[in-house]
C-alpha cells in the first residue's frame, strides 16, 4: 500500500527567474535616451511606435476603416452597463457605484426594460462610463490607450476618484516595461520636467497585446497593406477620369517638323475631360485605354479585405458585384455580434482589474468578494426578464382580449414581449384570446391584433397585381375542378389547417417533409467525418503554432465536401420533381413526366461548393478564436490544441442543421418548381405551412399567388422565402394548380 505524501507548500516554485522581454535597451523616441526594454519586431517603419500613431490616425480617415470601427464600437455603447454586487459588502458596492457614477446591473437592466429610471446624479465633475468606454476603444486603432486615474480623500477617509484622464498616444514619449513583461510607468512629451505617471495610475487598455508589448497591436494592422494600394489606386482612378480614362497620342503627319511634334505631344498631355484643341492636317490621333486593369474592382477587392479583420463581412454584401445574400448576412452578423461581445469583455476586464479592484483595495484592504463591472446587451432580454420588471398589458389573464405568456409556475401572465433582437421586440410567442390560449401570434385573431397596437392582418396587407407586381391577390379562389377535403400531412403540430388552394393542389406535405427531413439527417451525419478531418488538420496547426497568436489567428481548415453535398442535392431535386409530377397526375394530368434537371443541377453543384467554403470557415474562425482566448501565460500548445479539441467537438449540430437544411430546401423546391413548369402548370402559390415558426415577412407571403414560375422562383430563389427572417430555417415552399385544359 502507497504512502500518503506529506504537504510541502515549499517545494513549490517560489519568485520569477525568467523574463518576458528580449533584454535589448529601446531608444526611446524624441531623444528622451535609453529607456525600458524593447519588443517591437514590427518590420514596417511606418508602423513602429511612436511612429504608427501618425500612421493609423491617417488610416482612420479611410471611409472603409472608419466604417468598420463604428460598426464594432458604438453597438458596445448601446448596452445596458452596471455593477453586479457579486456578493460584496454592500457599503463597498454602494461606494463603488456612487464614485463610478454606475447603477447596480439590476438598476440599469429594469430601466432598460421598462424605460423608466430614478433619478440621475448630474454629470458635471463626475466620472462618465460612456465617455470613457468612447476613449478606451480608440486602442483598437492605436494598439493602446492610457488613462490616468486620479481623484482625493475627503472627509469620510476614502479616496473617491476624480476622473480617469485619457492620456493620447500623441502625447506619449516612452512607454517603460519591467523584465517580466510588466508595465512599470509611461511619461509624456508636454514638457521638460514631465513627471512620469507610475503603473499603480494608469489604466491601461492596450489592445491584441503580446507579453510586455504595452503598445498593442492596432486593429489596422492587418489593413495596412490594402490600405496603402488602395490609396494608390483612388489616385489612379482620379487621374483616368481627368484623362477620359486613357492616353491621348498624336501620330504627326509625315513632313512635321521637331516642334510641331512637340506641340502635338503636349497638346496630347494637357489633354482632360471637358478639354479640346485642332491639330494640323493629317495628324492622326490615337486614344489608348487600358483594357487589363479595373481599378474600381481592385478598390472594392481592398474593402472586402479590410472587413474580414473586423469579422465584418456583410458590409460587402449588396455593395459589389458579387451581391449579397440575406441568409449569408445573417451568419456573418451573428459573428459579427460576437466580436463586439468580446470588445465590450475586454473593457470590462482591463476596467475591473485597473480601476475597480484597485479602488477596493486603497480604500478597504483585501475583500474576499470586489463588486464587478458587468454588461448586457439588449438582444439578451427575454420573458422573465420582462416579467420581473412588471412590463404587462395593465389585463388580467383569462378575460377577453387579454394577452400572456406562462410563467415558470404554469400561470398565464399578461405581458408586452419577449425579445430584443434586430427587428426591435418581438411579440408574444403564445396569446390568450377570449380565454383561450392560441398557437401563435402571426395576426390571426384581430382581438390581438388591437391589443397590440396593430390594425389585422386583412387591413394591412392584401397583394395585387398593382400592388406587388404579381398576378392575383393573396388567397385568390382559383375555379378549378373540386379536390378532396384533405391532403397528407406530417404528424408533427402546424402552424394552421391546408388553404383550400394547397388541398386543390393535392400538395403531399406529409412527403415534402419526411424527404427532406430525411436528406437532411443523412448529410448531417454523413459530414462528421468531413468535419473530423477538419477538426484534426485544425488541432495539429495550433500545435504547430507553438504559442504564435498571430499564427492561431490565421489557422484554416482546408475546404473540402463539396462533392457530398451535391450528391444530396442532386438527390433533393430529384425527390422534389418527384413530388411535384405526383401532385400533378393527382389533379388529373395523367400525361405528366419529369424534366431534365442538368441545369439545375449545374446550380445545386456551384451552391455546394460555396457551402463547402462556408463551412470551412465557419470551423476555422471558431477554432481560431477559441485558440486565441486560451493561449498566453503558462499554458502549452498542447493543452491549447486538446481544449480546442473538445471544444469544437462539443459544438451543437444546429448551426450545421440549418444550413444544410436550407441548401435541401433550395435544391427540393428547384425541382418542384421544374417540374411544375415542365408540366404547364396554370398557377403557382407560396405556401408556409411547413414552417414551425414563422416570421413576419413569411406569414405576409404564405399564399400569394405567382402568374408564372419565374415570378415563384424570384421569391423563393435558395430554397425559402427571399424575405425570410430565419434565413436557411424557411420551410416555405410552392404549390402548383393546373387547369382542366392541362389534363388528358
Amino acid at each position: 500500500m502507497a504512502s500518503a505524501t506529506k504537504a510541502n507548500p515549499r517545494s513549490a516554485p517560489q519568485g520569477e527567474l525568467g523574463a518576458d522581454l528580449i533584454a535589448l535597451p529601446a531608444w526611446s523616441a524624441f531623444g528622451l535616451g535609453l529607456r525600458g526594454f524593447s519588443v517591437d519586431r514590427e518590420d514596417v517603419a511606418e508602423l513602429r511606435w511612436p511612429a504608427s500613431v501618425r500612421t493609423f490616425a491617417h488610416m482612420r480617415n479611410d471611409t472603409q476603416l472608419s466604417g468598420l470601427y463604428r460598426a464594432g464600437t458604438l453597438p458596445v455603447r448601446r448596452y445596458v452597463w452596471g455593477i453586479d454586487a457579486n456578493g460584496a459588502d454592500p457599503k463597498v458596492v454602494d461606494n463603488v457605484c456612487r464614485d463610478f457614477n454606475l447603477p447596480t446591473m439590476d438598476e440599469a437592466w429594469q430601466a432598460f426594460l421598462t424605460g423608466k429610471s430614478g433619478p440621475v446624479p448630474r454629470a458635471r465633475n463626475r466620472f462618465s462610463w460612456d465617455k470613457h468606454s468612447t476613449d478606451a476603444q480608440r486602442a483598437i486603432y492605436n494598439g493602446h490607450y492610457y488613462f490616468e486615474l486620479h481623484g482625493a480623500i475627503v472627509d469620510d477617509g476614502l479616496w473617491h476618484p476624480e476622473d480617469a484622464s485619457p492620456r493620447s498616444p500623441w502625447t506619449i514619449a516612452f512607454i517603460e516595461a519591467a523584465p517580466n513583461g510588466d508595465l512599470v510607468a509611461i511619461k509624456q512629451m508636454i514638457g521638460l520636467n514631465t513627471p512620469e505617471l507610475a503603473a499603480e495610475r494608469l489604466i491601461a487598455y492596450v489592445f491584441d497585446q503580446e507579453p510586455g508589448d504595452w503598445t498593442g497591436r492596432s486593429a489596422y494592422r492587418s489593413c495596412y497593406r490594402e490600405w496603402l494600394l488602395k490609396d494608390r489606386l483612388l489616385r489612379v482612378d482620379a487621374i483616368n477620369h481627368e484623362k477620359a480614362g486613357g492616353i491621348l497620342l498624336n501620330e504627326a503627319p509625315k513632313d512635321a517638323t521637331p516642334d510641331q511634334i512637340e506641340a502635338l505631344s503636349k497638346l496630347a498631355q494637357n489633354a482632360r475631360v471637358g478639354g479640346g484643341g485642332a491639330v494640323p492636317a493629317g495628324t492622326t490621333p490615337v486614344f489608348i485605354r487600358g483594357t487589363g486593369s479595373d481599378v474600381i474592382g481592385s478598390i472594392n477587392r481592398h474593402d472586402e479585405s479590410m472587413a474580414r479583420e473586423f469579422l465584418a463581412m456583410f458590409m460587402a454584401l449588396g455593395t459589389s458585384s458579387s451581391g449579397g445574400n440575406r441568409a449569408l448576412a445573417g451568419s456573418f452578423l451573428d459573428w459579427f455580434a460576437l466580436a463586439q461581445e468580446a470588445t465590450a469583455i475586454w473593457q470590462r476586464d482591463t476596467f475591473q482589474q485597473q480601476a475597480i479592484d484597485r479602488y477596493v483595495e486603497w480604500n478597504f484592504g483585501d475583500q474576499d468578494y470586489v463588486p464587478l463591472l458587468a454588461f448586457k446587451r439588449p438582444e439578451d432580454a427575454n420573458p422573465l426578464d420582462l416579467l420581473a420588471a412588471g412590463v404587462t398589458t395593465g389585463a388580467n389573464a383569462g378575460e377577453p382580449g387579454a394577452v400572456g405568456v406562462q410563467d415558470t409556475n404554469g400561470e398565464v401572465v399578461p405581458v408586452a414581449a419577449v425579445r430584443f433582437g434586430r427587428g426591435g421586440w418581438s411579440l408574444v410567442p403564445q396569446i390568450v384570446v377570449d380565454g383561450d390560449l392560441a398557437e401563435t401570434v402571426r395576426g390571426e385573431h384581430a382581438a390581438f391584433e388591437a391589443w397590440a397596437g396593430r390594425a389585422p392582418r386583412s387591413s394591412r396587407r392584401t397583394p395585387s397585381a398593382a400592388a406587388n407586381g404579381r398576378s392575383g391577390g393573396r388567397h385568390s379562389d382559383p375555379a378549378a375542378a373540386a379536390a378532396p377535403d384533405t391532403i397528407p400531412l406530417p404528424d408533427r403540430p402546424l402552424r394552421r389547417e391546408p388553404t383550400e388552394q394547397e388541398i386543390q393542389a393535392q400538395a403531399d406535405f406529409k412527403t415534402i417533409d419526411s424527404q427532406w427531413s430525411t436528406q437532411t439527417g443523412s448529410l448531417v451525419d454523413a459530414w462528421k467525418t468531413v468535419r473530423a478531418g477538419q477538426i484534426a488538420s485544425l488541432v495539429q496547426q495550433i500545435t504547430d503554432a507553438d504559442g504564435d497568436l498571430a499564427a492561431l489567428a490565421a489557422i484554416a481548415a482546408a475546404p473540402e465536401g463539396a462533392d457530398l453535398i451535391a450528391t444530396h442535392l442532386h438527390t433533393m431535386a430529384s425527390l422534389g420533381a418527384g413530388q411535384a409530377v405526383n401532385e400533378a397526375k393527382k389533379q388529373g394530368v395523367v400525361a405528366a413526366s419529369t424534366p431534365a434537371l442538368d441545369d439545375l443541377n449545374a446550380e445545386l453543384t456551384a451552391r455546394a461548393a460555396a457551402l463547402e467554403q462556408l463551412l470551412a470557415s465557419s470551423i476555422s474562425s471558431a477554432a481560431a478564436t477559441k485558440a486565441v482566448q486560451l493561449s498566453g501565460g503558462k499554458v502549452t500548445a498542447a493543452d491549447v490544441a486538446d481544449d480546442v479539441r473538445a471544444y469544437l467537438n462539443g459544438l451543437s449540430d444546429a448551426w450545421l442543421h440549418d444550413q444544410m437544411g436550407g441548401a435541401l430546401s433550395a435544391a427540393q423546391n428547384g425541382g418542384r418548381l421544374a417540374a411544375m413548369e415542365h408540366n404547364g402548370a396554370s398557377r403557382y402559390y407560396a405556401s408556409e405551412l411547413l414552417d414551425e415558426n414563422t416570421c413576419d415577412p413569411c406569414a405576409e407571403e404564405d399564399g400569394t399567388e405567382f402568374a408564372t414560375a419565374d415570378e415563384a422562383a424570384a421569391a423563393y430563389p435558395a430554397g425559402g422565402y427571399y424575405d425570410c427572417q430565419g434565413g436557411p430555417r424557411c420551410r416555405g415552399t410552392i404549390v402548383a394548380v393546373y387547369d382542366e385544359a392541362s389534363s388528358t
